[in-house]
């Protein structure tokens, strides 16, 4: 999808190639086309207005070097802004006693326990943490071999699940051997739901009930759209 957009905004700002300056009317152009990728992309109305509206409102006014042409301008524009509305890059805070323990929650197949293996070893490889990885889908004996097979792959502890285990009990267990053995960053890979299956929504609940979660992390697929909110 991004990749979609990325082309669709590529050539609507090619057009602003050749015009002598921005103005009100080709500016307006612009939007529009941009207005309606954003718009069948799925993108909340509100969203794109403020967006849009933010974009023009720089797009008149004196923020840009002048020596730039009328689509680069337009495009660093574009660009700054949308990196503000999605957030500057971030990361979940680890200054916490240890060990600090993200919890990943998302629908079934979006992608939660390969990100558990991208975050642990990203914990790892580039803030010299010590991850232990936590299989806690016990629904799905496939996603425990995988993130067992993953954990191998990257170097990084994993705990030993089994598919009869209560999630529960294995995220508490889990946190006292990363305690004990010196592990700093826990990453629970729970079970996929939806909002709907109320005995796993109350199963988080459970969880967090007995241990301590610094971050839950909702993993989701950019096609989802709005229904990820």
């Amino acid at each position: 999808m991004f990749q979609q957009l990325t082309q669709k905004f590529g050539d609507v700002i090619d057009r602003l190639k050749g015009r002598p300056k921005l103005t009100d009317a080709n500016i307006d152009e612009t939007l529009r086309q941009i207005r309606l990728n954003l718009l069948e992309a799925d993108v909340n109305f509100k969203v794109v207005k403020e967006f849009c509206d933010r974009v023009k409102e720089k797009a008149l006014g004196e923020e840009v070097h002048r020596s730039l042409t009328p689509d680069r301008q337009f495009l660093k524009i574009f660009h700054d802004e949308l990196v503000r509305l999605m957030g500057e890059s971030s990361e979940p805070s680890l200054a916490f006693k240890p060990p600090v323990v993200i919890m990943m929650v998302g629908l079934q197949g979006s992608g939660k326990t390969t990100t558990a293996a991208k975050l642990a070893r990203y914990f790892k490889q580039e803030k010299k943490r010590f991850p232990y990885l936590v299989p806690a889908d016990v629904y799905r004996p496939a996603a425990i071999e995988q993130l067992k097979t993953l954990a191998a792959r990257i170097e990084v502890p994993v705990y030993d699940t089994h598919p009869k285990d209560d999630p529960v009990k294995i995220c508490r267990k889990a946190v006292d051997i990363a305690r004990e053995r010196g592990y700093d960053t826990v990453i629970l890979d729970t079970a996929g739901r939806m909002q709907i299956d109320k005995e796993l929504m109350k199963e988080l609940g459970r969880i967090k009930d007995k241990v301590e979660i610094h971050h839950s992390l909702l993993v989701v697929d950019a096609m989802v759209g709005q229904e990820a909110v």
